[in-house]
């Protein structure tokens, strides 16, 4: 649950009347015990290794010197590690409006939803309680744990975790799905580029408790294709 800012995105529909607080209370507790998103294949509890470079030149993405988000020059490529546990998983690259960066996901990436292996960027229907409570998720009318890309804009590092600033969606950015192994995405806002899972959102108190139990990480190839003239 790093990462946490106000949650910029509101439920316009769900439960509601009296059995509301019955039947949500149950579905908590199933929740709780199954994940976010089921999957019938086995857990392996390992993160996913940082992949060996396709180019001499692909390096994991990182600051400057100064701590500041950098920007890739045409062509160039580095690596960018996401979280499921985070509610934003901002990379260290800089975008603007107009940029067209290409989105590669290394086959074989696992990561959980508790005891639920998701692999990327494939997302899950769910079970029966997931598909009942579809209206919770963060995008409704996308998978749980689907990898979903958009720009924010962040407060400074916080010590050497990056993962613990607080984060906005940036005015003028859209959620965008990575649906296939390769994706090239259209920016339309200036900020941060930021990857997270769409899961389960409570739509009272804690918006991001789901996340709680989210687990693993991926990597992500980013690649510029097209700057801003």
């Amino acid at each position: 649950m790093s990462a946490l800012g106000p949650n910029p995105y509101r439920l316009s529909h769900g439960p509601s009347g009296p059995l509301w607080w019955a039947t949500g209370l149950a579905a908590l507790a199933a929740a709780a015990s199954v994940g976010c998103a089921a999957s019938a294949r086995a857990p392996v509890k390992t993160d996913s290794p940082p992949p060996l470079p396709t180019a001499a030149a692909d390096l994991v993405c990182a600051r400057d010197g100064q701590g500041q988000p950098q920007t890739l020059a045409l062509d160039q490529s580095c690596y960018a590690l996401v979280r499921a546990a985070d509610w934003f998983s901002p990379t260290p690259l800089r975008v603007q409006p107009g940029w067209v960066v290409k989105v590669s996901v290394p086959p074989g990436q696992r990561w959980y939803d508790a005891d639920r292996v998701n692999i990327a960027p494939e997302g899950d229907e769910g079970n029966v309680v997931m598909r009942l409570f579809s209206g919770w998720k963060r995008h409704a009318q996308h998978p749980y744990f689907a990898l979903m890309a958009t720009v924010v804009n962040c407060a400074p590092v916080a010590g050497d975790k990056p993962g613990l600033r607080p984060c906005q969606q940036a005015e003028g950015s859209r959620a965008e799905r990575v649906t296939r192994p390769t994706e090239v995405l259209s920016i339309t806002a200036a900020g941060e580029l930021a990857f997270y899972v769409n899961d389960a959102v409570l739509p009272w108190g804690w918006p991001s408790a789901f996340y709680g139990n989210n687990q693993g990480q991926i990597w992500v190839r980013l690649t510029m294709r097209r700057a801003a003239t």
